[in-house]
């Protein structure tokens, strides 16, 4: 247990960090616009996200888990995934003007997708490499942006994200002895009805969070960049929270394994808080950069809701494996 923790949790760790780096560097060096810009494409990455995942990606980590031949069910869930991409498609021209707006046209390559059948069938390692390339490419790619092209930084971010999931879509497809591209099929988008309900807490929660940078930005210009960094901090960790229990995701059904990931959650969300309580000077400027100490109870703030989060990270995964929709969509 101890050791696949430790794996993954370097290879997250390393990723993440580095990302926190360039966010910093972004920050730093280059103009409002362009962090504008790179908040609302990470908005909308994010968005794509949860509306292609929205309560079927759940539902088939719950499926495939608990089935012995799983690869009906992932070739279903894809090709319902790959039909919504489709359909998603043409979004891109609302905001043709905007650089942004060209995330819409990777969420084909987004909907491919197979990282939670890796977590789902007990391969959290991989699942933890996937990510960890995920997060390097775009951010080195954006990096290399900053001191180049300071003003191709929205571009840069979107080439990185086309080239990290294109090579990792393939490596999870080899790595499951699945196809990586299957049919889409209109009939199959009923699979998301039977799961909506896990959808509408997916999309909620994102809009309480990294949505708020769709909106935002028409209303507070100055406010951009403090509310980027750190929500995009704040995603960050709860990603780590959610690599912790994804690693355990087949043992769940079982009270121990619940309550060691509740335990090592809020052991993570203590010392977010306690190293901003602490030292606020220090973790703000090593993190995000002195320019934002003046905003220090924003950091407050975000770091106890990240322990109010870590509470109970287990009971959302507890409830689909036991397929209480119902209950956890109240909860």
């Amino acid at each position: 247990m101890l050791k696949r923790l430790f794996i993954i949790s370097f290879f997250t760790g390393l990723g993440q960090a580095f990302s926190v780096w360039v966010l910093k560097t972004v920050a730093r060096e280059s103009s409002l616009e362009q962090t504008t810009g790179l908040a609302q494409a990470d908005a909308n990455l994010q968005l794509l996200l949860n509306i292609i995942a929205l309560g079927l990606q759940s539902a088939a980590i719950r499926s495939i888990a608990v089935t012995e031949n799983w690869q009906p069910i992932y070739r279903q869930t894809q090709s319902a995934r790959l039909t919504l991409g489709l359909i998603l498609l043409p979004l891109v021209f609302i905001d043709l003007g905007n650089p942004a707006s060209l995330v819409f046209l990777i969420v084909p390559l987004l909907s491919l997708s197979g990282d939670y059948a890796l977590y789902a069938t007990g391969r959290p390692i991989a699942g933890s490499i996937v990510a960890f390339l995920r997060g390097v490419i775009p951010y080195s790619i954006i990096i290399l942006a900053v001191y180049f092209e300071p003003g191709a930084v929205v571009w840069a971010f979107i080439a990185g994200l086309f080239l990290s999931y294109l090579l990792t879509d393939m490596y999870i497809s080899k790595l499951l002895g699945v196809p990586f591209f299957v049919r889409p099929d209109l009939r199959s988008l009923y699979l998301y009805l039977r799961s909506l309900l896990l959808g509408v807490v997916g999309i909620s929660l994102y809009f309480i969070g990294l949505g708020l940078l769709l909106i935002i930005p028409y209303f507070y210009k100055e406010e951009v960049t403090v509310a980027f960094v750190a929500l995009k901090f704040y995603l960050i960790f709860k990603g780590v929270l959610r690599i912790i229990h994804q690693a355990f995701v087949k043992e769940m059904l079982n009270d121990i394994t619940c309550l060691r990931v509740d335990e090592l959650s809020m052991i993570g969300s203590v010392a977010f808080l306690g190293s901003v309580v602490i030292f606020p000077d220090s973790f703000i400027s090593f993190f995000f950069g002195s320019q934002f100490l003046a905003d220090r109870e924003f950091f407050y703030l975000l770091a106890i809701s990240a322990v109010v989060y870590s509470f109970v990270l287990s009971m959302t995964t507890r409830f689909l494996l036991e397929k209480i929709d119902k209950s956890y969509t109240l909860v």
